[in-house]
């Protein structure tokens, strides 16, 4: 009688479409197998049913491996409108919070054509703050999205 255990990725991630994220959490914690299946289906999930809420939750809880994964399932990202204000103000809040990898990342997802409108301010506070070189990387942002 087959198990979970010996069904091929393919069906397991059949098995996936049909769960809460809850769910498909508790099975990547199964084993390794089953982490290596669902681990970025997960973000992908989050992505798609729950608008990257991922993303937020890694920024607002300084967990930067979260941030990265949810990056990576979307490179392009773009909070909906409703998340869009929540977003800038988290960003905001990684620079005074000094988290400069979380930012470089979202920096270089290009994430930051929905930041356009807070990167200004948030440059003058990462140079209030002494945080030169990354007020240069928010810099280098701003421009390459101005010429864009």
């Amino acid at each position: 009688m087959p198990s979970l255990q010996t069904l091929p990725p393919e069906l397991l991630l059949a098995i996936g479409d049909r769960l809460e994220e809850r769910d498909i959490y508790a099975l990547l914690l199964v084993n390794r197998r089953f982490s290596r299946v669902f681990l970025n289906y997960l973000y992908c999930h989050n992505r798609i049913r729950q608008g990257s809420s991922a993303l937020i939750w890694g920024m607002n809880h300084e967990n930067e491996g979260v941030v990265r994964r949810a990056l990576a399932q979307n490179p392009t990202w773009r909070p909906e409108s409703e998340r869009a204000r929540h977003f800038r103000f988290l960003f905001h809040l990684c620079v005074a919070r000094g988290q400069h990898r979380i930012v470089r990342s979202i920096l270089r997802h290009r994430v930051c054509r929905c930041l356009q409108s807070c990167l200004e301010e948030t440059e003058s506070l990462a140079n209030d703050l002494g945080y030169y070189d990354l007020a240069d990387e928010i810099m280098h942002c701003r421009f390459a999205n101005n010429n864009a």
